[in-house]
């Protein structure tokens, strides 16, 4: 949970009170399997996510989880379909 903490904050400047485990996922990225950890992030949502990264991501921004821009990187995918199936362990 240390390493997601400290990704979220290195990726977007955000600070995140609590983590909880959303999915793990073989996700196909760039023709390569990927394990990844997708993490609710409580505490954030009074944040405003900013650019640290720019050679790697265009924006962030907040959007409703029902009205989602498409298309979805797959592993965030993956982790919306456990945040609201309710179940932790997923894969593509």
């Amino acid at each position: 949970m240390q390493a997601a903490r400290r990704e979220l904050t290195e990726e977007t400047g955000l600070v995140a009170s609590d983590l909880s485990l959303l999915s793990v996922a073989m996700v196909e990225v760039d023709s390569s399997l990927v394990l990844d950890f997708e993490f609710l992030a409580g505490g954030v949502y009074e944040q405003e996510p900013y650019l640290k990264e720019p050679d790697k991501v265009e924006r962030w921004e907040w959007h409703s989880l029902h009205r989602l821009p498409e298309p979805l990187f797959p592993p965030v995918a993956v982790g919306l379909r456990a945040y609201f199936s309710g179940g932790v362990l997923h894969s593509l």
